[in-house]
């Protein structure tokens, strides 16, 4: 539970310098938190995002899927 705590944390830290999309976050948490699971970034990205601490939209379209930005 302390790990998942402090990992929401510091999504929310990262996403308070800009909106970013969920693979952006994952490779920057990689460095502190080794042997985290994309499932687990974005799970903690969907609960703060329905708990009311972060927003998201569809990115514009590039050569693959539109991204999801929050």
């Amino acid at each position: 539970m302390l790990k998942k705590n402090m990992i929401a944390l510091c999504l929310l830290q990262l996403l308070s310098g800009g909106d970013m999309y969920g693979y952006e976050i994952l490779r920057r948490l990689e460095d502190v938190f080794t042997g985290t699971k994309e499932r687990e970034i974005y799970v903690l990205l969907r609960d703060l995002f329905h708990d009311g601490y972060t927003e998201s939209y569809q990115g514009d379209k590039s050569d693959g899927p539109a991204r999801k930005y929050y």
